[in-house]
């Protein structure tokens, strides 16, 4: 009974009701292999990884060939930072699963990362085309299109997979982003704050509303927006940027040069990264050596 009421909160895209019935349920002989899944899935959206990982083992152990399990821990692992476990087990659904849509859509991710867009375009669609009713599919092809800049072509995947998941707040942020770059402000400010009422830590959705906003004159909204950007992604240049402008533009001219200062900060702390990085990757030989003749 506690596991189907689970179900029945998990089907309809609500994980926090889910998650105490799914424990329950998952004490059941019958229905604990699925229980963990489920609450390893639930976990894995609220992007707590290693509880995440915790349950989907336990699910791996009873369903070592699953598909979906596999998929789930490949993800998270990386996550996490573990890219031997991730590799390893995405070794395993290449190998048991090698028609499953699932090693499309992890071909398609490393076609990306790898800059080949049209490889990964493919392999996205396969995947599409194997399992049109499955999450992700059509938000990981509406992304790369988003990433590419074919914003036209990214519209109908996202909007797609919110068909699949009304309750994905990731694919309203980028559809926000799409309107916000096409002029259509009312609209991005729309799809942007249902992004931030699915999901508060939406950290681009607070700043397309603060550019927005900056972008139509009305500063003092932007401002608090802007503000909230910061709080959430303090090491990154634009949030600052964006606050320190308005905040200028506002009158709060000590308060917008602090946030100014700031960006200097990051950029020089990212030169010395960088140039760290590169003093480290050229070998101690092709350093000249100014005790020597030139050959």
């Amino acid at each position: 009974m506690r596991f189907n009421l689970g179900l029945a909160f998990y089907m309809a895209g609500d994980c926090g009701e889910a998650v105490p019935h799914l424990n329950a349920g998952s004490a059941s002989q019958i229905h604990s292999t699925d229980a963990h899944y489920l609450i390893g899935a639930c976990f894995f959206e609220f992007k707590q990884w290693q509880h995440s990982i915790e349950e989907l083992e336990i699910a791996r152990k009873q369903r070592p060939d699953s598909p979906e399990i596999l998929f789930l821990l490949v993800n998270a692992y990386r996550q996490v930072k573990e890219p031997e476990k991730a590799l390893k087990a995405s070794a395993e659904l290449l190998e048991h699963h090698p028609n499953s849509p699932f090693v499309h859509l992890i071909l398609g991710e490393a076609f990306d990362s790898a800059d080949q867009s049209h490889q990964a375009e493919e392999e996205f669609k396969q995947a599409i085309t194997a399992s049109p009713r499955a999450p992700l599919f059509h938000f990981a092809l509406g992304y790369l299109y988003w990433r590419w800049k074919r914003y036209e072509e990214a519209v109908g995947p996202l909007q797609g997979e919110l068909q699949l998941d009304p309750h994905c707040a990731l694919c309203y942020s980028y559809l926000g982003d799409i309107a916000l770059k096409q002029g259509k402000v009312d609209l991005a400010v729309q799809k942007f704050k249902e992004a931030l009422r699915l999901d508060a830590s939406q950290s681009q959705a607070y700043l397309g509303i603060g550019q927005a906003y900056t972008e139509t004159g009305q500063l003092e909204e932007a401002i608090p927006f802007l503000r909230q950007a910061v709080k959430i992604l303090p090491d990154e240049v634009e949030p600052h940027y964006r606050l320190g402008k308005a905040l200028l533009r506002t009158g709060r001219t000590e308060e917008g040069r602090k946030e100014l200062a700031r960006v200097e900060q990051i950029n020089s702390t990212q030169r010395q990264r960088v140039a760290e990085s590169l003093s480290h990757a050229i070998p101690q030989s092709a350093v000249p050596n100014p005790s020597l003749p030139p050959k």
